[in-house]
């Protein structure tokens, strides 16, 4: 699994030069649009909404001894949630808004890669049909997300454990953010069912290729624009090469 990782991260590395050489510039432009816009609405709205939630946590300790101390800290760990909560809203809502823009750009590199013909005219029946796997996918994998992230914040409290959690996080996030970028390829060849079996068989591949996407997101605006295209390519092309 190391090397899947390895080479799922290292696949952003020749991205920029494959979509440069194969002139992809296009698909930049929607898919960036959409991910600056859904990303300023959300992680705005998480910041405003970290200090609201430490204050209301605040409320509950009913000591005076040590309050400025612990309102800083509640407003840390309130902060950190909303910002994990809405990292996690942006990713789902990034992979149905997208999906019809990303499955074009999907099939256009694997027939670059491997010189079949594939069909990615647009259709509204095909659009449909991307448009609703997404949602299926994103409400399947977020409950999931959602439910691990949990049990990882609960274990944390426990102090030898602490020290833990935060890269157990950082790998749960990354393999569902590859998870959905992985699908624009196997939406092409396999059911829900079967893609959920591959992505678990290349979990390696998702955590590396969905790493990448989140260290893009920490890139003020130019991350956020070119995050959806580059991890589409990247994960596109891990996929081939794991044939």
């Amino acid at each position: 699994m190391f090397r899947e990782i390895i080479d799922g991260f290292g696949a952003y590395f020749s991205t920029l030069s494959f979509i440069s050489t194969h002139r992809l510039h296009k698909y930049f432009i929607i898919s960036g649009l959409i991910s600056i816009l859904l990303g300023v609405i959300i992680f705005s709205t998480s910041y405003v909404l970290s200090d609201d939630l430490g204050a209301l946590m605040f409320k509950l300790y009913p000591f005076e001894r040590w309050s400025d101390y612990v309102l800083r800290i509640l407003n840390f760990t309130a902060g950190g949630l909303v910002f994990i909560l809405g990292l996690i809203l942006y990713k789902y809502l990034l992979l149905i808004c997208i999906g019809p823009f990303m499955s074009p750009l999907s099939a256009k590199v694997e027939e670059i890669i491997t010189g079949e013909s594939i069909e990615t005219g647009f259709s509204l029946k095909k659009t449909g049909y991307e448009f609703i796997r997404g949602i299926r996918i994103s409400l399947r994998n977020v409950v999931r997300e959602l439910g691990f992230t949990l049990i990882l914040i609960i274990l944390g409290l426990i102090p030898l454990l602490t020290i833990f959690v935060t890269p157990m996080i950082f790998l749960l996030q990354s393999y569902y953010a590859g998870f959905g970028n992985l699908d624009y390829y196997l939406e092409r060849r396999a059911n829900l069912k079967q893609s959920i079996h591959y992505v678990r068989k290349h979990r390696g591949m998702a955590i590396g290729n969905g790493a990448g996407f989140l260290l893009l997101l920490l890139i003020p605006v130019v991350g956020l624009f070119l995050a959806p295209v580059l991890s589409t390519v990247a994960a596109t092309r891990s996929a081939i090469d794991a044939r």
